[in-house]
């Protein structure tokens, strides 16, 4: 019979072990960051999260995790923002969500060029788009615009990862090595999967 333990481990990565002895080693991930430059040529900024939501959901040796941000911009004008998430090794982006006033909008995936065409086209429109990048290695990177003048912005991700390990064991490893003090919030589900 399996038992399930969780451990929060040095708020760099939450670890699901699913034997009670399994030793692995377990890899450093960074957490998420905005950045901003408040001048267009101007020095960048980087902006850690005020609010962080997580969901994770695993089922056997698959994890989906949904996670929530919300970033501020302490400048008395509209700002321009970079968000670099590093995910998971093998990590699959599902689901991207900004909040257009009042709610949470869904975003669609197009080819990189038209892509950027519409995002360029709605920003001359004044309209807040979200444009969603890989970059180097397996960090997901997402233009954000406008964050307003002193207000803040909340953008959701959502990822499909199998979990790290071996016979002895797996475990899950989750970015929260935020650069400032955040409100964290984080639910966990596990369940072992059939077989």
């Amino acid at each position: 019979m399996r038992r399930l333990a969780l451990s929060l481990i040095s708020f760099a990565a939450l670890a699901l072990p699913l034997t009670a002895n399994a030793q692995l080693e377990r890899p450093t991930i960074r957490g998420p960051l905005m950045v901003i430059a408040s001048e267009p040529s101007g020095p960048i900024e980087k902006v850690g999260a005020k609010t962080v939501d997580i969901q994770v959901a695993i089922v056997g040796r698959l994890a989906e995790t949904r996670m929530t941000l919300t970033f501020g911009n302490p400048h008395g004008r509209a700002l321009a923002g970079d968000l670099y998430l590093p995910l998971p090794e093998h990590a699959t982006v599902s689901g991207y969500a900004l909040d257009i006033p009042g709610r949470m909008v869904d975003g669609v995936v197009v080819e990189k060029h038209e892509a950027r065409r519409i995002f360029e086209k709605e920003i001359r429109k004044g309209i807040d788009p979200g444009l969603v990048e890989w970059t180097q290695g397996n960090v997901f990177k997402t233009r954000v615009f406008p964050i307003p003048a002193n207000g803040t912005r909340t953008i959701m991700v959502r990822w499909v990862v199998p979990l790290a390990g071996d016979a002895k064991g797996a475990f899950y490893d989750l970015p929260l090595n935020f650069p400032d003090p955040v409100d964290l919030a984080v639910r966990i589900e596990a369940r072992a999967g059939a077989g």
